[in-house]
């Protein structure tokens, strides 16, 4: 299954009677999912009255929120029309006909993508009235079907509406699969438009013909020789194709210079005097393959004839390049900082938006737009973005949406924040969701109150967070986030209940922050769901965190099974502790679990059962008992520790956490290189027979790696590190370090069998090292027979060929993305 799945959510609306059909449906959405989730990237979220929790009514205008936040509607309806949503005689007539009506404003606006209508089969006996309320029921089912605005079927029992309601669901989830998928590329290109629509066509001939003087002069020394095969060299092939590609018209196949003969021309004619069309096709063959950065392509920029302007052929690749064309050279013009690529009298900033943002703009072309927009825009284009964006369907429009929040936010955190709540935008998650929360003293608590009701989860569980923390959040605002769809919310509302005193029954706690864990298929197998209690966990340890030490002490002392107010103590009074702690650790609490166990096996010596199924627990709960004391021994940070803490990582099943790490860099010394490594991967294979190994915390490993490994930096390039620890160890060593490096250490790195690797110490050199010395390394590298790797070619020549400022700015923006 994908990591990474797109919510849709579907909202549910029926008056009451049809308990069993909304029952049916969350069973039909959970079919549909197991089915098709992995192959659709989607997944698919039924949303109602059915996360109330017992005890709490949940009002219409909390209804209202979760109906803002999702894409479809879908309304089930029998023989009741329902009550009346508030006091209003004015009002709506039922909490149906609210959420009916919301619904199609919501899709008239562009909000909501489209909903569906099921009518159950109503049995009225010949000769008799329906009731008021089946006829209210039968007038709006005539009415849909005289307006013939929206779908509805009837159904008559719980299968055939079964049928229905995943007929649609798949309906909908193949429309959004198809609408979001990329298009692959044709074996047969379309007709393209002249040129003035077109970039397949390269920059005129000068007046000299078809090609170019230089071009002439090459093909007349080749016509020149000998017809021996061996009379010409694999790099004179490649720059004749070269010369080929740079000559096209209108009706030709839009081809560019392959990767080995682009970096053969690059290595043999890198200094030569080529003509402006191979120029041209050299800058064009690197842009439609910077996706894989493996294409030299900066020499060529900077040698193109356009005097200072080094981003004129980029901009006209962007605007009226082919698809990978674009994609390439917006994704260039993004790492050098450029503004919107304009370059004459139509590809104004209007022009260039209206083509970027067209409804038939490939998908992997407005992928880079967005992304462009986002970190290259500017707020005085946002009016045109949203203008020449008023066309896209509403998932297209709400990534341009997304770029619209980055720059805004560039300026007002708080004006990004209060968008993105008026406009319902959804899709706000992970890295930017944490980016517009990273200062919450800059934000209002009434912007943060504001954001509750934002579609995004990320957004919203980070306002609640930092609302709790100023005790923003009072009884009626926790009361409604009790009922919110995300479990993570439920958890700070059931925390800020408690600290107004309210603290919730055992069964509301239950109910409110235990979920069903879905199960899970992949190609290692089944990994099966079931009862998820890890926030309902959290909230019990934070009240244990309320007690006192002596509290704590003697629960734990007198009963095993409270061995996490142990932990707790060490936890939050380490200090007072650091005697138990470092006793327990001792003997890894054998003591202690023989001793607060004494009175339990006295009591149960007859029942061989019961005390067999202790000695089953008592492994775990002694394990995350010595995690927890050697968490907090390593938080106190004393020098006197140091070898109890090497005994535990020597001797125990350790895991991995960022404060053993820091101290471990700390006091630590080159011996314990091989302690760092194996931290958290004692008998990891042991614990599952399809389990991959995975490297937890690898910028914590690397930080610590270089602090006991700092005067021997280059012996811990020269270990067999797993990449993603060798990424981040790369890019932590010092500037000072990098430059003292000798070349000869250098090239051993950028010849590294790693992709990543390579780039990130050839984008360093960049940074760091003076631009003769990078061309030096360009040039050694070259010439190398052992190394040659491309994506190092394509780095070390920003730095040899760009200004000094400019290649330094790209390195560093290309750094911050690995």
């Amino acid at each position: 299954m994908q990591e990474n799945l797109r919510l849709i959510r579907v909202f549910i609306g029926s008056p009451g009677g049809l308990d069993k059909e909304r029952e049916a449906a969350h069973a039909v959405v959970k079919e549909v999912n197991q089915h098709n989730s992995d192959h659709w990237g989607s997944l698919f979220k039924l949303m109602g009255w059915e996360e109330a929790i017992p005890g709490y009514q949940r009002a219409q205008d909390k209804i209202n929120e979760d109906l803002d936040r999702c894409d479809y509607f879908i309304g089930v309806m029998w023989d009741k029309w329902g009550s009346r949503p508030s006091n209003d005689p004015n009002g709506y007539t039922s909490g149906f006909e609210e959420e009916y009506c919301r619904s199609t404003k919501r899709i008239e606006a562009g909000l909501m993508k489209d909903m569906a209508l099921f009518f159950k089969n109503v049995d009225v006996p010949s000769g008799m009235e329906p009731g008021p309320e089946i006829k209210r029921v039968l007038d709006f089912r005539q009415k849909c079907i005289d307006e013939k605005k929206v779908f509805f079927r009837d159904f008559g029992d719980i299968d055939s509406f079964k049928d229905a309601a995943r007929a649609k669901l798949m309906e909908i989830g193949w429309r959004e699969f198809t609408a979001r998928a990329v298009s692959e590329h044709d074996d047969e290109e379309e007709d393209r438009p002249p040129l003035a629509e077109s970039g397949s066509e390269r920059s005129p001939t000068n007046a000299s013909g078809l090609l170019d003087e230089g071009a002439k002069d090459f093909l007349s020394k080749i016509l020149g020789r000998s017809a021996d095969w061996d009379a010409t060299e694999p790099s004179e092939i490649a720059r004749l194709r070269l010369i080929a590609v740079s000559v096209s018209r209108s009706g030709n196949d839009d081809t560019h210079l392959g990767t080995h003969d682009a970096n053969l021309v690059f290595r043999y004619y890198r200094n030569a005097e080529l003509s402006d069309q191979e120029f041209t096709a050299l800058i064009d063959c690197g842009v439609a393959g910077f996706e894989h950065q493996n294409v030299p392509l900066w020499r060529w920029v900077a040698k193109n004839d356009m005097g200072w302007d080094y981003f004129y052929r980029l901009r006209i690749l962007a605007t009226v390049g082919t698809d990978t064309e674009q994609v390439g050279a917006i994704k260039v013009l993004q790492s050098l900082g450029s503004p919107l690529p304009t370059h004459d009298s139509y590809f104004n900033k209007a022009g260039v938006l209206a083509d970027w943002l067209s409804e038939n703009t490939d998908t992997r072309v407005l992928d880079a737009v967005v992304s462009f927009l986002g970190t290259n825009g500017v707020e005085e284009d946002i009016a045109l973005i949203e203008e020449m964006c008023g066309e896209l369907p509403p998932y297209k429009k709400s990534k341009v949406d997304i770029a619209i929040v980055e720059i805004i936010a560039r300026r007002s955190v708080e004006d990004a924040l209060r968008r993105i709540c008026e406009l319902q935008i959804s899709g706000v998650e992970g890295e930017l969701a944490s980016r517009l929360l990273a200062n919450p003293q800059s934000i209002t608590t009434d912007t943060l109150r504001s954001c509750l009701s934002a579609k995004s989860d990320a957004i919203r569980i980070g306002a609640a967070k930092i609302l709790h923390e100023r005790g923003g959040i009072d009884e009626g605002s926790a009361n409604s986030l009790l009922t919110d769809d995300n479990v993570e919310i439920r958890l700070i509302a059931a925390e800020a209940l408690c600290s107004l005193g309210k603290e919730l029954n055992d069964d509301v706690l239950e109910k409110a922050l235990k979920v069903q864990r879905p199960s899970r298929y992949s190609l290692l197998g089944v990994s099966k769901g079931g009862p998820d209690a890890t926030q309902l966990e959290r909230y019990r340890a934070n009240r244990r965190a309320e007690l006192s030490p002596s509290e704590l002490l003697e629960r734990a002392e007198k009963d095993a099974l409270q061995y996490k107010c142990l932990e707790t103590l060490f936890r939050r009074h380490g200090g007072r502790a650091v005697s138990k702690i470092r006793e327990g650790l001792e003997d890894s609490f054998e003591g202690y679990f023989e001793a607060s166990t004494f009175g339990f096996r006295e009591r149960h010596a007859s029942d061989q059962k019961t005390l067999d199924l202790l000695d089953q627990l008592i492994p775990s709960y002694k394990k995350s008992l010595c995690n927890a004391a050697l968490q907090s021994l390593c938080h106190l940070s004393r020098l006197e520790d140091l070898n109890l803490v090497r005994q535990c990582m020597d001797t125990l099943d350790v895991e991995t956490d960022e404060s053993i790490f820091r101290f471990i860099a700390r006091f630590g010394e080159w011996q314990d290189v091989e302690r760092i490594l194996e931290l958290g991967q004692k008998n990891l294979d042991n614990r599952n027979a399809l389990a991959i190994p995975t490297i937890y915390f690898a910028q914590e490993r690397a930080a610590a790696l270089l602090s006991v490994g700092k005067n021997r930096v280059v012996d811990l390039l020269n270990l067999q590190l797993d990449a993603r620890i060798r990424v981040c160890l790369l890019k932590q060593i010092p500037k000072t370090t990098l430059v003292s490096f000798s070349n000869e250490v250098l090239l051993r790195e950028l010849a590294h069998d790693n992709t990543d690797c390579r780039a990130i110490v050839a984008l360093r050199c960049v940074q760091a090292l003076p631009k003769s010395r990078v061309s030096d390394l360009l040039e050694s590298y070259i010439d190398h027979d052992n190394y040659r790797f491309y994506n190092s070619i394509h780095w070390l020549d920003l730095g040899a060929s760009l200004p000094r400022k400019l290649c330094k700015e790209v390195a560093s923006r290309e750094l911050a993305k690995r």
